[in-house]
């Protein structure tokens, strides 16, 4: 998980804390389902940004640190889902790089075992370089 923090008066009025701007989780653990068994690349879950702090590369500096971990630790690439209604997000994945990913049974049978409650779910994918860390 990554996350983006601003020092100032966070959400809850407290004095002295961080602001929490936007988050990022990527993970094996999704890859890894017995009903699929889709190794050697990681999966986004999710990647947020305050609303009140979108526009301001938070979202694509958020995007890099998950690419840059996924390099480190020498995978394939990243896989995500994102709502096709979502054309904000839609067009920051393109942006950098992302493809729709064409379904396949084994696809289907990740993204039906992920149980989303995206509306029309799109599965998305790109390559990251590996620096060879980890293999």
């Amino acid at each position: 998980i990554f996350i983006a923090a601003e020092a100032g008066v966070p959400a809850d009025g407290a004095e002295g804390g961080l602001s929490l701007l936007g988050t990022v989780d990527l993970s094996s653990q999704e890859m890894e389902l017995p009903t699929h068994g889709l190794t050697g690349s990681l999966y986004m879950s999710t990647l947020a940004v305050d609303s009140a702090h979108r526009k301001r590369g938070l979202g694509r500096a958020l995007l890099r640190a998950a690419e840059a971990e996924a390099s480190a630790q020498g995978v394939e690439g990243i896989y995500l889902h994102v709502e096709a209604a979502n054309a904000g997000a839609l067009s920051l994945y393109r942006g950098a790089g992302y493809s729709a990913v064409q379904p396949t049974p084994l696809l289907t049978t990740f993204t039906r075992a992920l149980h989303l409650t995206h509306a029309d779910p799109i599965l998305m994918f790109k390559r990251v370089p590996c620096d060879g860390a980890a293999r």
